[in-house]
């Protein structure tokens, strides 16, 4: 039992960034994933959108859209100008991209 408790202290968390919609002033959460395989999912429980979408659970909220921000590698239509884009999170399984280690979500509504 020795060993399970070591791992379960060192678990590698992620950091997470996210902008509620409106808002431009960002939350940071440390979430128990590692950084290479974080996913939407993983973060959903933790934010904190409001107190109705968590006792509904809020991946049945159709009402707001995800977005993960990233470095715009070989994006030329964008010029040399923005080096970020947000891109919208079709599918919550799959691995977020990273900002140096910080995963940056905004969240808008699509009403």
């Amino acid at each position: 039992s020795f060993n399970i408790l070591l791992l379960a202290t060192s678990m590698k968390k992620t950091r997470v960034a996210y902008f509620l919609p409106d808002s431009d002033t960002p939350f940071v959460i440390q979430v128990a994933v590692p950084l290479e395989s974080i996913t939407l999912k993983d973060i959903l429980p933790r934010l904190h959108i409001s107190s109705t979408n968590q006792r509904n659970g809020l991946s049945t909220n159709t009402s707001l859209d995800y977005f993960v921000k990233h470095r715009a590698s070989n994006e030329n239509w964008l010029g040399g100008d923005t080096q970020f884009i947000n891109e919208k999170i079709d599918d919550y399984d799959v691995p977020l991209p990273n900002i140096d280690g910080t995963v940056v979500i905004r969240i808008l509504n699509n009403s």
